[in-house]
């Protein structure tokens, strides 16, 4: 449900730093659904309705392991210096 887990407010937090945005529990999804799509969706959601800047869009499972190396590699690629902030629903 990423309309009801999405932080509206994300802004106010953020400013105009850039986000990289974690898909979570992306094991739960029906076998065979096409990942990049999804990503590109948030996307849409993110800079053109919420509008957002992106520093990418990673896909993780907890639960399985998938993508997390991946995506701790993105946020240190993209911190370039700064700090990080973890923010959840």
């Amino acid at each position: 449900d990423f309309h009801g887990s999405f932080l509206n407010k994300v802004r106010d937090v953020v400013g105009g730093n850039p986000i990289l945005l974690v898909l979570t529990k992306c094991d739960l999804l029906p076998k065979g659904t096409d990942l990049e799509l999804l990503k590109e969706w948030a996307r849409q959601e993110v800079e053109v309705k919420r509008r957002l800047t992106l520093a990418g869009i990673e896909c993780v499972s907890s639960r399985k392991g998938d993508g997390i190396d991946k995506s701790v590699m993105a946020m240190f690629a993209e911190r370039k210096g700064r700090d990080v902030y973890v923010i959840g629903s």
